[in-house]
């Protein structure tokens, strides 16, 4: 009887693990596909990855002028490692003038200093 029940629990637990699985591959990575088919990661962190430190605005207008983006948000919070305070936060928004559908993609980079700052950039474009 006990055998019984655990044979009965295994396949209810594989069961279960198809039902995910296959929710997963229907509805979420149709959609992560195609997101991740239209933009190229590379080509911001390359962006970013080019200098050593960044200021918002130099890098939304880097982004802008060399990627083409028409909408950048860029968002740069550095924190001290050694002692975990917050040390800056700046950010910088460069908007489309005209009203037009854009396609967004968000990108969050880290980079770390041999100093002991960790450098987050919060990264929004759109084209």
């Amino acid at each position: 009887m006990k055998s019984q029940s655990v044979v009965v629990s295994a396949y209810m637990a594989v069961a279960l693990l198809i039902v995910a699985m296959a929710t997963i591959y229907v509805y979420v990575l149709p959609h992560t596909q195609t997101f991740l088919s239209s933009y190229s990661t590379m080509d911001v962190r390359s962006v970013v990855y080019s200098r050593y430190t960044w200021t918002a605005k130099a890098l939304a207008d880097e982004l802008h002028t060399v990627l083409g983006f028409k909408y950048v948000y860029v968002n740069i919070t550095i924190y001290n490692i050694t002692s975990g305070k917050l040390v800056s936060s700046d950010y910088y928004i460069i908007r489309p003038t005209e009203t037009t559908n854009l396609i967004y993609a968000s990108y969050n980079l880290t980079s770390f200093s041999p100093n002991g700052l960790m450098y987050i950039y919060n990264i929004r474009v759109g084209r």
